[in-house]
């Protein structure tokens, strides 16, 4: 059986567009009754970059299995590739901030003109978060009591206002995972029973966004065993969505949003593939820069090696001619020296001479000195000490 592929925004517009189809839709995600539904305003389709991400906003009354009725604002959210987290976010804030302007808006008898509401979100993804084995997860906002150290099942208007409850479906196979938790639902005990069909209901639901037509390379329209859905409320969701696979319009649609898309995921990849060789281009530049400026550090190093070598070479040049100058001086002075030298010598040679000379006038005269006393009959000792001559040269002169 075919159907639309109600992943896209143009199919999931069209099976949305229809009030009892979209009320079994979100009962089923929402896991409680919902009697009433209205479309708010906005529906916010963003597609820029590859990224595909929309946003259909209700305000719903839900009817709980113990009867009581509540009106929310029931917020979807559905990506078919990864978004930024930022947008899911932003568009969240503006739920709230739309429910800020409405409360604060008073009517003629000074009474608020609308409640504020609790806020839903739903997301529906294209794309797995591996972290969660199931693909289908809800997030509960239960109070935990600090002083009792475990949850409380109590209601708060303020807790429901001011926090709130996701549901997350993950639109892809995760069929080993799947195939475990089947295996330990199996003997699960009666008061299990409603969960277990309301899951089975849910997952019934998600496999109409993720099947494909066998040997096809996209999904705008999907093959589905419609014998599986004979039973549940989901027909008239499957019925639906088969009979948009006869609208020629809805599919030309489909296919102008995928091509869009396509597209736009490869101009994005050809900007990431451009950006990258850019940044290769500017690390490349960056490198060639830091060699430049290496380059031009090492020849200012080289520039101010060969200055102070120049400087050194010049102060040994000067050093070269003061040594010269100092070895010229001293050769000078050892010449002088040489010269004084010969001269003392010769002086010594002249003294020595006269010392010589004087000596022998002396002991000349020191002989005749002593011929005179010994003449006069002098004794030999007054003698010796009066010439200083010996004994024995006195005596040898007579």
């Amino acid at each position: 059986m075919l159907i639309l592929n109600p992943l896209y925004d143009t199919a999931f517009k069209y099976l949305m567009d229809n009030e009892a189809v979209a009320k079994i839709v979100l009962s089923t995600i929402l896991g409680v009754e919902v009697v009433a539904l209205s479309p708010m305003p906005q529906e916010t389709p963003f597609r820029m970059q590859g990224w595909s991400l929309s946003r259909f906003d209700y305000r719903a009354v839900i009817r709980d299995p113990e009867g009581e009725e509540q009106m929310v604002i029931v917020e979807v959210q559905k990506s078919r590739s990864p978004s930024p987290i930022p947008r899911f976010r932003n568009y969240l804030a503006l739920n709230y901030a739309s429910g800020f302007r409405e409360a604060i808006a008073f009517d003629s008898t000074k009474a608020l003109k609308h409640p504020v509401l609790p806020v839903v979100p739903i997301y529906i993804l294209g794309y797995d978060l591996a972290e969660f084995e199931g693909r289908i997860i809800r997030v509960d906002t239960l109070p935990y009591d600090y002083s009792l150290g475990r949850h409380v099942e109590v209601k708060s208007r303020f807790v429901e206002l001011l926090t709130h409850r996701c549901h997350i479906l993950i639109a892809v196979d995760k069929e080993e995972k799947q195939a475990k938790q089947r295996r330990g639902r199996k003997g699960a005990s009666p008061a299990d029973a409603t969960h277990a069909k309301a899951y089975h209901q849910l997952e019934l639901l998600l496999d109409l966004f993720i099947q494909k037509i066998a040997g096809a390379d996209k999904n705008d329209v999907v093959e589905i065993e419609g014998d599986r859905y004979e039973d549940g409320g989901l027909k008239s969701v499957v019925d639906h969505l088969h009979l948009g696979t006869l609208d020629d319009e809805l599919i030309r649609s489909i296919f102008l949003e995928r091509t869009y898309e396509d597209y736009g995921k490869t101009l994005l990849e050809d900007l990431a593939t451009t950006e990258r060789n850019l940044e290769v281009v500017e690390r490349s530049l960056e490198a060639t820069e830091r060699n430049l400026e290496a380059t031009e550090r090492n020849l200012e190093a080289t520039e101010r090696n060969l200055e102070a070598t120049e400087r050194n070479l010049e102060a040994t040049e000067r050093k070269r001619e003061i040594a010269e100058r100092n070895l010229e001086a001293a050769e000078q002075k050892r010449e002088t020296a040489e010269r004084n030298l010969e001269a003392t010598e010769r002086n010594l040679e002249a003294a020595e001479q006269k010392r010589e000379t004087a000596e022998r006038q002396r002991v000349d005269l020191a002989r005749k000195m002593a011929g005179m006393m010994l003449a006069m009959g002098r004794p030999l000792d007054e003698i010796a000490r009066e010439t200083g001559l010996s004994k024995d040269e006195i005596e040898g002169l007579t």
